[in-house]
Parts: C-alpha cells; sequence; structure tokens
C-alpha cells in the first residue's frame, strides 16, 4: 500500500483533480473516463496495467476538504480506517459469504493538484445503484422475490460488517447498493449478486457513535432523539429501505406539521417521533417503556421530543394508531411471514430489533419464485450503452460525494423509490402523496 503523491491537474470549482483520458496516475492507473462526481468526491473508471486479469478499476478521490477531514485525528472520516478493518477481516475469514457483498478496497494513495492534496480509494467496478432498477417496476413497486434477493445479500453483508468487523455503515439507501453488472445493457436481478457500497460515513467501534447519522425518512428513533446508537441502528434502516423497495413509497416522510394557518404544529423530529410511535408500536408495548428509554437516557434531543413529565411533545393527528400491519394490508401486502420480517427490523427499542444473522433465518426471506413475469418486471436496463450509472441526487439531508459505476456516497435521503408517505387519517388507511421537504 502506497502513499506516494503525484501533482495533477485541478477541476474547475471542483474541489477534486480533472484528469483526461489516457492520464497515468499513481504509476499504472490509466485513467479511461469519469463515472460521477458530487461535493466531496469524484470516480473514474481506469485500467490497472499492473495487472492482467479483470484490470478495470474504480477510482474515488475525495476532494482536498474532504481529504482533511479523512485524515484529520482530531475529527475524523472513518471511511479509510473502516476499509482497512473489512480488508483485515476478509483476509482473516475469506469463507464468510457476507464479504462477496461489500465493495473491494483494493488500494490507496495520495495526489496533489491545485486545490491540494487528495486521498484517492481504489476500489472494484460495479454498475447500476437499486434506484435505476426501481424506477423500471410499475408503481416504482419491486417484485416480492426480488427484494427478497436484495435482502438475502444486503443482510449478509451486515452480518459480516457488524459481527466481524464491529462496523455500522449508517446510510443504506438506493444509490449506495449497485449490481455486479457493469457494461450489462439488461441485468436480470434474481441472477445478478450486488454490494453494499459508500463506507464514507460508516462508523467502526471506536467510533463516534452519537453522531447524527442516516438519510432522514430512515433514521433510526435512537438516532432521532440523539442518544448512541450501535449496529441495531442498520437493522431499522434496511427495514424503512425495504419497505419502500416494495411499496415504492417511504414509510416516513420527514416535515415539519402545520396547521391550516401555516403556523408550525410540530418540528421535523417531533412530527417523524409520533409517527414512529403510531406507524411501529405493537398493540402489547407499553409507550410509558418508549418514553422512560428515550426519555430518561438524556439525548441530545430528549426535550425538543418529550415534556417534563416524559410524555410525547406531538402527536400524530389521528384518533387511533395506524399500526405497520394495517398499512402494508391496505396497500395488498396480506403476508404473514413478510409483517413477522419486517417487525423483526422495525421496533421502537433498538434492543428488540434482530440482529442481521437472526433475520437470515426468517422464513419471508426463503420463499421460492414460482413467477418468471416477477422476474421479467425486475429487469434493470440502461440507456447508455456503456453501463454507465448516472447520479442520484438526496433530497434531504446533505449532497451526495462522487457516485458511478464503482459506489454511490452521501449522506442525504436515498435517490430512488417515491417520495410518498403512507399515512392513516381517522380509521381510515390512505395513500398521500407528498413531497419532502
Amino acid at each position: 500500500m502506497s502513499n506516494s503523491s503525484s501533482s495533477m491537474p485541478a477541476g474547475p470549482k471542483d474541489g477534486y483533480p480533472d484528469f483526461e483520458p489516457d492520464t497515468v496516475v499513481h504509476g499504472h492507473y490509466k485513467i479511461m473516463d469519469k463515472l460521477g462526481a458530487g461535493n466531496h468526491a469524484s470516480v473514474w473508471l481506469a485500467w490497472d496495467t499492473a495487472v492482467a486479469a479483470w484490470p478495470l478499476r474504480a477510482i474515488k478521490v475525495l476532494t482536498a476538504s474532504a481529504t482533511s477531514v479523512e485524515l484529520n485525528p482530531e475529527d475524523p472520516s472513518y471511511e479509510l480506517s473502516v476499509l482497512h478493518i473489512i480488508r483485515d477481516a476478509v483476509m482473516r475469514i475469506p469463507y464468510d459469504p457476507g464479504h462477496q457483498h461489500i465493495m473491494q478496497f483494493l488500494d490507496h494513495f495520495s495526489l496533489d493538484s491545485l486545490h491540494g492534496r487528495h486521498l484517492a480509494l481504489v476500489i472494484n467496478v460495479l454498475g447500476h445503484h437499486l434506484g435505476e432498477m426501481q424506477d423500471h417496476c410499475p408503481d416504482l413497486r419491486v417484485p416480492p422475490p426480488v427484494v427478497g434477493h436484495i435482502c438475502r445479500q444486503l443482510l449478509q453483508a451486515l452480518a459480516f460488517l457488524h459481527e466481524e468487523c464491529k462496523v455500522v455503515h449508517t446510510d443504506i439507501k438506493h444509490d449506495n447498493v449497485l449490481l455486479h453488472d457493469f457494461g450489462a445493457t439488461n441485468t436480470s436481478i434474481l441472477k445478478t449478486s450486488l454490494s453494499l457500497v459508500d463506507f464514507g460515513e460508516a462508523v467502526p467501534e471506536h467510533g463516534d457513535h452519537r453522531k447524527l447519522i442516516q438519510p432522514k425518512s430512515y433514521r433510526c428513533p435512537e438516532a432521532v432523539a440523539g442518544l448512541e446508537w450501535d449496529a441495531k441502528a442498520d437493522i431499522w434502516n434496511l427495514g424503512c429501505f425495504v419497505f419502500e423497495l416494495l411499496v415504492g413509497r417511504k414509510l416516513f416522510v420527514v416535515r415539519k406539521d402545520l396547521d391550516e394557518r401555516g403556523e408550525l404544529l410540530a418540528t421535523e423530529n417531533q412530527s417523524h417521533f409520533a409517527r414512529i410511535y403510531a406507524f411501529i408500536k405493537l398493540p402489547h408495548e407499553s409507550e410509558e417503556t418508549f418514553n422512560q428509554y428515550y426519555f430518561s437516557s438524556g439525548g441530545a434531543r430528549s426535550s425538543e421530543l418529550f415534556k417534563p413529565d416524559g410524555t410525547l411533545r406531538y402527536r400524530y393527528p389521528a384518533p387511533e394508531p395506524v399500526p405497520l400491519a394495517s398499512i402494508l394490508t391496505h396497500l395488498g401486502f396480506d403476508d404473514p411471514e413478510l409483517l413477522e420480517f419486517m417487525q423483526g427490523m422495525l421496533r421502537i427499542l433498538p434492543q428488540d430489533r434482530l440482529s442481521a444473522r437472526e433475520l437470515l433465518s426468517k422464513s419471508w426471506l426463503h420463499v421460492d419464485d414460482d413467477s418468471s413475469a416477477q422476474e421479467d418486471t425486475s429487469e434493470s436496463e440502461n440507456e447508455d450503452d456503456d453501463g454507465e450509472d448516472d447520479d442520484g441526487e438526496d433530497d434531504d439531508d446533505e449532497a451526495d460525494d462522487g457516485e458511478g459505476e464503482g459506489e454511490g456516497e452521501g449522506e442525504g435521503d436515498d435517490s430512488g423509490g417515491g417520495d410518498g408517505e403512507v399515512s392513516g387519517l381517522a380509521s381510515k388507511l390512505e395513500l398521500i402523496s407528498t413531497k419532502a421537504n
């Protein structure tokens, strides 16, 4: 592994180097094309002239400012550290299937431009992200067998990350799940592997487990409340993501609630927490138990969410709860095995959520696909002959980093799926199309 540097021209206003085709960096990576760019990085397709077998690489080049954050010992980003942790675990446990669904970290080096020094990460080339696949599904609903196929691989990846690497990904979304279909124009999803990518927001065991994480609509309640979180944050994130793949709409759209005059009824966090209680609380569960956990633990946003007596400041505006079981049934998913699977991920208390390994044993993931028509609707068609991946855009927190065939980046909300929310009004469930703020 080398840390040698070389000087390259700067990209205009972008804060990262701009390469011409056939430029050679680090001695043996020949730049072929630009795959994507964002606020914090650019991603380039390169040919590794030092190897003979499958020499294509994706090189993620961080901006000078992102590099400074990454290498700042006082307030670091953990990406490079996490990638080393993962690679060491792969070498230690090469037989674990989970690492096959995590992007491969191959090399890293630094280079200089007019902007300053840039960290470059070399990874394997992948393909389309799940948002592109979902866009081709009728009503944005991904067929359940395809979702099961996706879930099995993501859970294997998470089990490896959580158990063997002690790493929390914190950013599971459409453009951070890439298919192994580089260059393909027609992809049969049920016959294609995938990888979880972008560890720019991942946190290792020794990292800060109280910082704000996750796309807003996928944010777990402990992160909303400002409490310490662990690997179960990824499980909640996955549950929200799976719901959106199946339904084509978000379970939670995070926004302020306003009255008819436009006056504020609830902040984003208050509104989000109220919906979590209304949608996820099971009939036998005690709200007082939840209140005690989230109020008494002294989270950074406890006073925003709870009154001094420990009760919620804001409640979902419906006369009765709208449980997840009713929401799924209303949307056409009257499947006890699916409900059991979803409720294993979406529980208000983190300790009540199942681990990735436990979820892999759930029966819903192992239902045989006996419908060839379902596979046909899951095909992801590439609009460009070269299989190049379009950049996704976030609709919530922050802007993306570089994206491309190599990986997707960013802290914002997912780029795929629908922007609507499922909500209950009175005793009747309705599907409300709204735009996230």
